[in-house]
């Protein structure tokens, strides 16, 4: 699976001969700047600052989050809670989502420097 610039979401086969086997149009308004896929859900971020979540049998949108104003760098569910998910972006902020709620209940930005990635 791979965001592209053009906001679309692609997933390939990596074998010899095959290629695309679906894609996601206009999945961000801009470029997809991070993806997590695991089981249960596809998680995005964007350059518009959006976090998604994209339900990965049926590949549609089913949350989505605005609370970041520039682009995220990365997006990953957390490991010990099922229902939540962290993401973090280059305004400095990082931010914890509540799926079950459907809402963000952390929310921590830093006063220099710049996000480039979160483990």
């Amino acid at each position: 699976m791979s965001g592209w610039s053009d906001g679309f979401l692609r997933a390939f086969v990596m074998e010899e001969g095959k290629g695309q086997i679906w894609e996601i149009a206009n999945a961000h308004r801009g470029s997809i700047t991070t993806v997590h896929a695991d089981a249960n859900y596809i998680l995005t971020g964007g350059a518009e600052g959006a976090v998604r979540v994209w339900s990965r049998a049926q590949r549609q949108m089913l949350l989505q989050f605005n609370d970041q104003k520039k682009d995220i760098v990365s997006v990953f569910p957390d490991y010990k809670l099922a229902n939540m998910i962290h993401s973090c972006s280059v305004d400095r902020s990082v931010c914890t989502y509540d799926l079950k709620h459907e809402k963000r209940i952390n929310w921590r930005q830093t006063a220099n420097g710049q996000n480039c990635g979160m483990a």
